[in-house]
């Protein structure tokens, strides 16, 4: 009699968690899409891209040290602060991709940073080049 209410449970338990694993497992897991939408296969989100784990805002770019990689950006309440730049740093223009090299001073970005004061990405509008 034990061992049937064990399996009783047993199968209770199996058709409750099964749809929830099935879930878990699909690719519509948010946890297993970049937010740039370029999906990662393994199911394991980029530090650098998850949106977690970054701040976005707007501002205008006031200086470039391209030797330390680093952007001085003026923010909406008018703050200064330097930030880091590197490899992984995705930068567009509009729908194209660009390169740190074709960000100017005086530019309007839009950027999104890592706790680290890393820009993540950076994207600046079309008209502005």
């Amino acid at each position: 009699m034990k061992i049937e209410k064990l399996f009783a449970a047993a199968a209770v338990l199996a058709a409750v968690t099964a749809p929830v694993m099935a879930v878990n497992e699909s690719s519509s897991d948010p946890a297993s899409v970049s937010p740039s939408g370029s999906g990662n296969t393994q199911g394991v989100v980029d530090p650098a891209e998850s949106a977690a784990n970054t701040t976005g805002m707007t501002g205008t770019i006031q200086s470039i040290d391209r030797q330390d990689n680093r952007i001085r950006a003026r923010d909406g309440s008018g703050a200064v602060t330097e930030y880091k730049v590197d490899d992984r740093t995705k930068f567009r223009q509009g729908s194209k991709e660009i390169k740190f090299a074709d960000v100017k001073p005086g530019d309007s970005i839009t950027f999104w940073t890592n706790d680290d004061l890393m820009i993540v990405r950076l994207e600046i509008p079309p008209a502005n080049h």
